[in-house]
């Protein structure tokens, strides 16, 4: 029986709602800019501020509604980025890390300034 309960729950928070006054011109821009940028399709999350007299619309774009060439380029952008951080980590660690023991100075001056 909780079964059907749990349903009948989740089938009244699929409710149709409104979400009020969306800035038109700033929505179709956004629009404008998602679908040349390669998505197909995207999920509107609407958010009700019961004390505002505007509510709130979000966008969602998962990358299986990107067209292929677009998911492509993100890949390949994604890669690049993952690419220059490992070269910028690599970079870090050859020029500040350096094989020596730690002097009583050392010591000294970390436990001072933490």
């Amino acid at each position: 029986m909780d079964f059907y309960k749990k349903i009948i729950n989740m089938a009244d928070k699929k409710a149709d709602f409104t979400v009020r006054k969306i800035a038109l011109k700033e929505l179709i821009i956004v629009l404008n800019e998602i679908y040349g940028g390669g998505a197909d399709f995207i999920d509107l999350h609407g958010h009700i501020k019961d004390e505002a007299k505007q509510d709130e619309v979000t966008i969602s774009i998962p990358l299986e509604y990107m067209s292929e060439e677009a998911r492509e380029m993100i890949e390949e952008e994604n890669l690049s980025a993952q690419e220059q951080s490992e070269e910028a980590t690599d970079f870090f660690l050859e020029e500040h890390i350096e094989e020596k023991p730690l002097t009583k100075e050392d010591i000294d001056n970390y436990l001072k300034n933490g």
